[in-house]
């Protein structure tokens, strides 16, 4: 029984990211985003880059040049962006499964589900911001936060309230 409904909730989940992946491959990349990609694409080159933008790059322009990875192979850079954003969330999305077994089964498909349906209902406008990045990896952490040794409520409470002070 939990063999087919965790097939059910995968096969869901992938339906999800590929409507997802299909509505980013037919939006306009975001200006920031466009602005980021850009300064990720000029980094190697030094004279161009301390010329057009600043001597220290912020660590968001190398985590952007692993977006580009799959470009090098010819695929278009906007393809690149969204398929790397899509299997990131894939990555982030197993990683919280697996986090999250110490939970019923019901507990878990459920999280997994709204995790998916959380990190893919952002704007078109919103795709492959910062925030998005770092929200697929914050749902790693809290679901690693609580599938801890010690994992006592007051922890977790303590753990989520912690970014708020």
């Amino acid at each position: 029984m939990h063999t087919r409904s965790t097939i059910v909730l995968w096969a869901i989940v992938l339906v999800i990211l590929l409507q997802a992946l299909s509505v980013q491959m037919l939006s306009a990349m975001n200006g920031d985003v466009a602005f980021l990609f850009s300064m990720a694409k000029h980094t190697g080159l030094q004279e161009f880059y301390l010329q057009y933008y600043e001597v220290n790059p912020p660590l968001i322009v190398y985590l952007y040049k692993l977006f580009l990875l799959p470009s090098l192979l010819g695929i278009n850079e906007l393809a690149s962006a969204n398929t790397s954003m899509i299997l990131y969330i894939l990555l982030c999305l197993v990683l919280s499964y697996h986090y999250l077994s110490h939970l019923s089964h019901f507990a878990r498909f459920s999280l997994t589900l709204a995790f998916t349906i959380g990190l893919v209902a952002v704007s078109e406008i919103m795709f492959l911001q910062r925030e998005h990045i770092i929200a697929a990896g914050l749902i790693v952490y809290v679901a690693h936060a609580l599938n801890s040794e010690n994992n006592a409520k007051t922890r977790v409470w303590w753990e989520l309230s912690a970014p708020l002070s």
